[in-house]
Order: structure tokens, then sequence, then C-alpha cells
């Protein structure tokens, strides 16, 4: 799964860095407000759904239907639970230890992760230009997330730099000339590469957009 994700980022950058990829055509800038929610091991930490997440991303048309994009986002995970968790003594940055040795902890908790996509990625859009349009897009690229824990005056974190993949599924809806609601969902998937509290887990999410966006011609 990993090398197929890889080989897929190294042809989404080499579209975007070919000149006929890039040649006259329109650029769509997209702002969305995503609402998200976690699943599998991360659902496991954090079982909430996330209303704090924003997006932002261009798109380069080589033709009317076919685009190139970029979108980076941040999605914000948060929970107040009791329940049962294991982690290494190693987390611990009160305990001078070094040791893979785990312990459980339980008790009253805050638990969070910060996930901040930043994805390459290669869209199709049916239907006509100023029409009502669905569209289908895969990406890959780096994610970044900070997973943190807070119990008592203890405080547990762990930051990662991840590669990951998407695929996304929505609609443009024409407002005015130039001007588009953007309605869409997309799923996320950040793989594990290296320590995280609670055991090493892939960060995966479903989540919903809604945005606008803005025609520009070049």
């Amino acid at each position: 799964m990993k090398h197929r994700t890889i080989i897929l980022a190294a042809c989404l950058l080499s579209l975007l860095l070919t000149t006929d990829s890039l040649a006259q055509g329109k650029v769509l800038t997209t702002y969305t407000y995503n609402v998200a929610f976690p699943t599998g091991s991360t659902q496991d930490f954090v079982d909430r759904t996330s209303f704090r997440g924003l997006s932002i991303g261009g798109h380069w048309f080589r033709n009317p239907n076919l685009a190139l994009s970029f979108t980076a986002g941040w999605n914000v995970f948060n929970e107040r639970t009791d329940r049962l968790i294991n982690v290494s003594l190693s987390d611990l940055s009160e305990v001078n230890v070094d040791t893979d040795a785990e312990g459980a902890i339980s008790g009253q908790q805050f638990r969070y992760i910060n996930s901040f996509p930043f994805v390459l990625g290669v869209e199709y859009y049916f239907g006509q230009e100023d029409d009502v349009q669905p569209y289908l897009g895969l990406g890959a690229g780096v994610y970044y997330t900070i997973q943190r824990l807070d119990i008592g005056l203890v405080t547990l974190k762990e930051d990662e730099f991840r590669f990951g993949c998407s695929q996304e599924a929505g609609v443009l809806i024409p407002v005015r000339h130039g001007t588009s609601l953007v309605l869409g969902a997309r799923y996320d998937y950040a793989f594990n590469s290296g320590n995280t509290l609670g055991g090493k887990f892939d960060v995966t999410y479903l989540s919903t957009k809604i945005g606008i966006t803005y025609d520009f011609r070049y």
C-alpha cells in the first residue's frame, strides 16, 4: 500500500512540474470549512467529531475537465475521557528513563490530535463549465500530526511527519460568473511513521466540507 502511494505521489509531482500541464487555462482557488469524523485506530484515541477544520487549495486546469491541485488544511480532534490508555515510559518527560516499557494511565484525560495535510492531487470534473460539476479526486503528500494527552499536571506529546493519501468526491455549484459553492467529502489516510501515544497507528478520518471557489484565468 505504501509503495503504491509513493508511486502515485511521484506521478502527481511530475505532472505538476510538466510545462504542458501549466499551459494557459483556468485556476480555481478554494476555501472550505471542514467537519471531520475520526476512523479506525484514530477513533480509539479520540472518539469525537471535529468541528474545527479549514482548508485552502489551488486547482490548475489542463483542460476543462482535468485539474492538478495542491491543498493545505488543518483539522483538530479533541476529547475529554477517562478511558484507559497504554503509554511507553519513555513518553513521560517527567521520568528520566530510557526504556520501551509500557504502563497504563487512567483517570480524567484531555486528548488531542492536530492534523496538517499538504497534498498534491489530480481531479476530474464532469460536465461543462458554468454548470453544476460533480468531481472526483486523488491525492498524496505529507501530513504533520501533533498528538497530545493531558492528565493532571502531566502532558504527553508526540509530533510526526507522515506520508499519506486522500480520496475526494464533491460538486461545484455556480453562484455567479467566476464564483461557485463547493460541497464535498474526503477521506485522509496518514501512515504511521514512528511513536504515537497509545500504540502505533495510522491517522485516518472522513471529512465533509462546504466552501467557496473563485475562478481566475491566466
